[in-house]
């Protein structure tokens, strides 16, 4: 299962896989930060270290993504 928490707060529960997930968000700007998150691009608020701030939450960025989060950032 994968939670999808949105923007309006609103939270879903979705009985896919993240790899399904984040292939069918290709090219929508959403990124894989980490195995166990996928964040959209434009809510990005920072980045600090391996911590990215998203809509108020801090999420992890994991050591095997943190180079395709530097490239998407830049």
């Amino acid at each position: 299962f994968v939670k999808c928490h949105l923007a309006s707060g609103r939270v879903l529960l979705t009985a896919e896989t993240m790899k399904q997930m984040e292939s069918q968000l290709a090219g929508a700007r959403f990124l894989r930060i980490h195995k166990s998150y996928l964040v959209n691009l434009a809510s990005v608020e920072r980045l600090s270290g391996n911590v990215l701030r998203v809509g108020g939450a801090e999420l992890p960025v994991g050591s095997t993504y943190r180079q395709d989060v530097l490239r998407a950032l830049k």
